[in-house]
């Protein structure tokens, strides 16, 4: 015989078999009138769960922390129906509307990753979000590009190691050799199968320089 119950949303009477009570899903089954009523009870019990971990102690125009777990690039990020969401875009939505597909989340204001102050935040594209790194000096150029803040990334490979070399050390001591003695450059190109410039750079030690 059904079960008369309240709503948890909407505070209505329904009625529920009670077949769905079993001691598993009690507490889950029957405690809301309609899947609309659902919905909303959960979007408030996230919400609710989510603001409870970003500090907003200092004013609301200023960067609200996350105070949760950190992901990638400093990101706060927080789970969700076991799914990992970004804390900021998260922020906006359930401040605004769901974020359109195929756009961001950015931080236009503050340009600081754990940041969760919708005011500080802006829905775009990625295009948007390679200007607004261009615009806070966040790009990889000049002294910031990675040669110069980690050099020792930096590997070349030279002379037979490299696997594209079409020479040994041998052909390259040989080559300059016959040049020394009068040979025409563009002979030897066809001979060891390489172009004449690469002759040239042999001769003048713009290439394989580390053979002497």
């Amino acid at each position: 015989m059904p079960i008369a119950r309240i709503c948890e949303q909407c505070g209505k009477e329904f009625w529920v078999d009670p077949s769905v009570l079993t001691r598993t899903n009690r507490g889950r089954q029957g405690r809301f009138c309609s899947r609309p009523c659902k919905s909303i009870a959960q979007a408030g019990n996230i919400g609710e769960r989510f603001w409870s971990h970003v500090d907003k102690s200092a004013g609301p125009d200023t960067c609200w922390p996350w105070r949760g777990a950190i992901g990638h690039r400093g990101y706060g990020v927080i789970q969700v129906k076991s799914k990992q969401i970004n804390a900021h875009r998260l922020a906006w939505e359930l401040t605004y509307s769901p974020i359109p597909r195929g756009l961001i989340c950015r931080h236009l204001i503050c340009d600081n990753p754990p940041c969760c102050n919708p005011s500080h935040l802006a829905v775009g594209t990625h295009a948007d979000n390679g200007h607004d790194k261009v615009m806070h000096g966040r790009s990889a150029k000049g002294e910031r590009n990675g040669a110069y803040t980690h050099p020792e990334r930096r590997v070349h490979v030279c002379g037979e190691r490299n696997g594209a070399a079409k020479l040994t050390e041998q052909d390259v001591r040989r080559i300059r050799e016959l040049v020394a003695n009068g040979a025409v450059q563009r002979q030897l190109a066809k001979e060891f199968s390489v172009s004449p410039a690469t002759i040239c750079h042999i001769i003048k030690f713009s290439a394989w320089k580390h053979v002497i």
